[in-house]
């Protein structure tokens, strides 16, 4: 389990965040048991109680959080927010920062681009084709054209297009100015590997003197 810290305020936005996604296919998740319903999440927010000091300390599963984190992000993005440059706030609001990653979505993405005719992951779903690191790096570029005609232009605008329509890049944007958004990072439990045990200075000693022998 992984606890999320958030404000009497934030617990209002994630519950209309779930409200109104919940059951949206954006989320991307494929439910196989009745625990699994996204609809299940919300009722858990609403009635956890607050700590003395008015904080909500809340404990969710890995998929309940990435179902709130996906449908905080989606009603951000409604609103003309949720910019990936932005991830670092959004985290803190939602108390990821301590044992949470927030890591590159690519299963996600290849999902959510499959049958737009572009791709945005490589064929291993571990890295980003340079069409679609150009829609994350939120491209600047004067627009191209003459240049226009040169296959690379044509698969960024084409990715930007298909990001937009489903919800990776804000709508609305000049074709050469995206800003890609939340959605393409996903949460992760950071690794509790323990650290490895300081040496003393004897046993230092002990193990430079092996080396050099």
């Amino acid at each position: 389990m992984i606890t999320i810290t958030i404000t009497a305020k934030t617990k209002g936005l994630l519950l209309a965040a779930l409200d109104a996604h919940a059951t949206d296919d954006a989320l991307g998740l494929k439910t196989r048991r009745r625990n699994e319903d996204p609809r299940i999440v919300a009722p858990v927010v609403a009635a956890w109680p607050a700590d003395a000091d008015g904080m909500f300390r809340i404990a969710l599963s890995l998929r309940d959080l990435t179902i709130t984190w996906r449908a905080y992000s989606l009603n951000e993005i409604a609103a003309g927010r949720g910019q990936r440059a932005a991830a670092h706030d959004y985290a803190a609001a939602l108390g990821l920062t301590i044992g949470v990653d927030l890591v590159d979505a690519y299963e996600y993405v290849a999902q959510r681009l499959a049958g737009s005719g572009v791709r945005g992951v490589n064929g291993d779903r571990d890295g980003w084709t340079q069409p679609c690191r150009w829609v994350i790096c939120d491209g600047e570029t004067p627009q191209p054209k003459h240049r226009y005609a040169a296959s690379e232009w044509r698969r960024r605008a084409r990715t930007h297009e298909a990001c937009a329509d489903v919800g990776l890049a804000l709508r609305g944007r000049n074709t050469w100015h995206p800003r890609a958004t939340l959605l393409f990072l996903t949460p992760r439990e950071k690794s509790q590997t323990a650290p490895a045990p300081a040496l003393s200075a004897v046993e230092d000693d002990a193990i430079e003197g092996l080396m050099a022998a």
